[in-house]
C-alpha cells in the first residue's frame, strides 16, 4: 500500500469561490505555522497536514479536527494564553500564539499516550489505584495530571466584555436558508427584525455546498449557495433588518427573553415573537477507531473543502451512502481527491437514490451491507477494515444522516416530539409551524431534515405566520400563499407534512 499523501490545498476550487482572507503567520507551540486571516487554525494546521490538535481526557488518545462547527471538543487548544478554544472556529491570528493542552510534551508526540497501550481494554482509575494506600497521593496527581482540559491562566488575560439590551418584534435564530427566508418574511410589512447568526458569516449550509438547491421546484434558484446567501443579506439590510453574525445564543428565558454572546459582549434580546431555525447536526455513528485525528464529520469535510479549499485527504473513505456523502464524493473528485469508497450498513434499496447512482456512475464504489471493523492506525487512518474487506484511506468522513437540534426549543418551552422519518426528536408544530409555545415558530433542518429549498420555503412560512400573529399581516392571502407552496413541495419530494399541534 502506498504511504498516505499529505492533505492539499487548493489553489483555486473549481466549483466555488474559497473564503481566505490575507496569509497570517503564527505560532504553535513556539513553531511557525501559517494560515489565511479568515481561515480556523484547526483548518491551516491540518493543510500542513498536522492533524493532531488534542488528546483525549482518559486514554490520551489522538483527537483532531472533527464536527467542524463547534460543537465538540477534538479541536480544544490555547490560544493567546486562553485555554479551552474551539479551533475550528478561531480563525487565525498575525503573531497569534497556540498552544496544545493536557500532553506531555505535546498533543502530536505525547507520552501520556502510554495509557492507551497499557490499557487497551479499561482503565479503572477508582479501584486500580488504591494500594498501596500511601502512594493515594501520587496516584491522584498522575491522574489529575492526566484528566482534563486547559488550564486557567496564572496571570488575567486582558479582556473587555459589554452588557448590551435589545427589543424587537422578531428574532429569528440561525441565518442558514430557513432563517434568511424567515427574515425576509418576517420584515416585509416594516417590522422591526433582528436576525442572530453564530457564523461570522450568514448561509449557514449554503456556503458549504456549491449548488446547494438540488431540488425538483421549479422556482429554486440556480445558483451558487454563497452567491444567494449574498444577495439574500443585501436585501435583508434594505428591509432594516439587523443582523448579529458572530454571536452565539446560549439561553431562552419565558420563550422570548434570549441571552446572545459574542467574543466581547453579553446581548440580550427581548422579543414579540421568536422563529427557531437552528439547523441539523451530523449523527456519530461510533466504532473502534472513529475518535481518531483525520475521521471526521460529513459536514466538517463540506466546510473544509468548500469554504477553505482544504481536501480532507487523498483517498478519503466515506460511511454512509446518504445525500451529504454523495455530495462530498462530488465534491472531493473535482477537486482533484479520489473517493476510496461509500459505505453503508444498510440494505441496498430497491431504487438507488438519484445521488448515490449519479455517484456509481462516476465510478465511486459504493458497499451496501458492510460490516465496519475498525479504523486501521493508531494516530491517523491507514485503512477502514471491514468484515469482508481493507480499504485503503487517509481518512475517514462519517455521514450517517443528520438530525434536527431541538436543545434551544426545548429551553424556549416547546414540545418535543420523536420523528421516525429522520430518526430524531424535532419540535411540534402546527400547519403554520408555530410550535406549543405561543408566537414561537422553529424553521429549517432543525424541523425536519430534507433539502435547502424546504428549509427555504419552511422559513418563509414562518415568517408569514409570525406576522400574522402579531397582527401586521391583515391579509391572509400572503400566508395561504406560503403555506400552499410549502406544502406543495413537500407533496413533490415524498414528504409527509409535519402538523402536531393544534390550530
Amino acid at each position: 500500500m502506498a504511504a498516505p499523501v499529505p492533505p492539499r490545498r487548493l489553489d483555486a476550487h473549481p466549483l466555488t469561490t474559497l473564503r481566505r482572507g490575507p496569509p497570517v503567520a503564527f505560532r504553535r507551540n513556539g513553531r511557525p505555522a501559517r494560515g489565511f486571516g479568515e481561515e480556523p487554525i484547526a483548518v491551516a494546521l491540518y493543510a500542513a497536514n498536522r492533524r493532531v490538535l488534542s488528546r483525549s481526557m482518559r486514554y490520551h488518545r489522538a483527537r483532531g479536527y472533527f464536527c467542524g462547527v463547534g460543537q465538540c471538543t477534538h479541536c480544544f487548544m490555547g490560544v493567546n494564553g486562553v485555554p479551552n478554544q474551539r479551533t475550528c472556529e478561531t480563525p487565525c491570528e498575525p503573531l497569534g500564539w497556540v498552544e496544545d493542552q493536557n500532553a506531555l510534551p505535546n498533543a502530536e508526540f505525547d507520552a501520556l499516550a502510554a495509557a492507551d497501550v497499557a490499557f487497551p481494554s479499561y482503565l479503572d482509575a477508582h479501584r486500580a489505584f488504591i494500594r498501596p494506600a500511601f502512594l493515594r497521593p501520587l496516584y491522584t496527581r498522575v491522574i489529575r495530571m492526566m484528566a482534563g482540559f486547559g488550564k486557567a491562566p496564572r496571570t488575567p488575560v486582558a479582556q473587555s466584555y459589554r452588557h448590551e439590551s435589545l427589543t424587537t418584534d422578531v428574532c429569528v435564530v440561525g441565518a442558514g436558508p430557513a432563517g434568511l427566508a424567515a427574515a425576509e418574511a418576517a420584515s416585509s410589512t416594516g417590522l422591526h427584525v433582528t436576525l442572530l447568526e453564530r457564523d461570522e458569516g450568514v448561509g449557514g449550509r449554503l456556503n458549504r455546498l456549491p449548488t446547494p438547491f438540488l431540488s425538483t421546484a421549479p422556482d429554486a434558484p440556480q445558483q451558487e449557495g454563497k452567491a444567494w446567501a449574498a444577495a439574500q443579506l443585501t436585501r435583508l439590510e434594505h428591509q432594516g433588518v439587523r443582523v448579529l453574525t458572530g454571536t452565539r445564543l446560549i439561553g431562552i428565558y419565558e420563550g422570548h427573553r434570549l441571552a446572545a454572546a459574542t467574543r466581547t459582549r453579553l446581548v440580550e434580546v427581548e422579543a414579540r415573537a421568536t422563529i427557531l431555525a437552528t439547523g441539523a447536526l451530523d449523527a456519530y455513528r461510533p466504532f473502534p477507531g472513529s475518535d481518531r485525528a483525520g475521521v471526521m464529520l460529513a459536514d466538517g469535510a463540506l466546510r473544509m473543502l468548500n469554504e477553505f479549499g482544504v481536501l480532507p485527504g487523498a483517498d478519503v473513505a466515506i460511511v454512509g451512502a446518504t445525500r451529504q456523502a454523495c455530495l462530498l464524493a462530488r465534491d472531493v473528485e473535482a477537486c482533484g481527491g479520489r473517493v476510496a469508497a461509500i459505505v453503508d450498513e444498510g440494505q441496498e434499496p430497491a431504487r438507488r437514490p438519484p445521488l448515490v447512482e449519479e455517484a456509481r456512475k462516476r465510478g465511486v464504489p459504493v458497499r451496501w451491507g458492510a460490516r465496519i471493523k475498525r479504523v486501521v492506525g493508531r494516530v491517523e487512518p491507514r485503512a477502514l477494515l471491514l468484515s469482508d474487506d481493507r480499504i485503503p484511506c487517509d481518512a475517514v468522513v462519517l455521514a450517517t444522516g443528520r438530525h434536527p437540534a431541538v436543545e434551544l426549543p426545548q429551553q424556549a418551552g416547546c414540545r418535543i416530539g420523536y420523528d421516525a422519518a429522520d430518526g430524531g426528536f424535532r419540535p411540534d408544530v402546527n400547519a403554520d409551524l408555530e410550535t406549543s409555545a405561543a408566537h414561537v415558530f422553529a424553521a429549517g433542518s432543525g424541523l425536519h431534515v430534507a433539502d435547502e429549498w424546504t428549509s427555504h420555503l419552511s422559513g418563509r412560512l414562518a415568517g408569514r405566520a409570525a406576522l400574522h400573529g402579531l397582527s401586521h399581516l391583515l391579509d391572509d392571502e400572503p400566508l395561504a400563499a406560503a403555506r400552499e407552496a410549502y406544502e406543495a413541495h413537500l407533496r413533490r419530494i415524498g414528504r409527509r407534512r409535519l402538523v402536531e399541534v393544534p390550530p
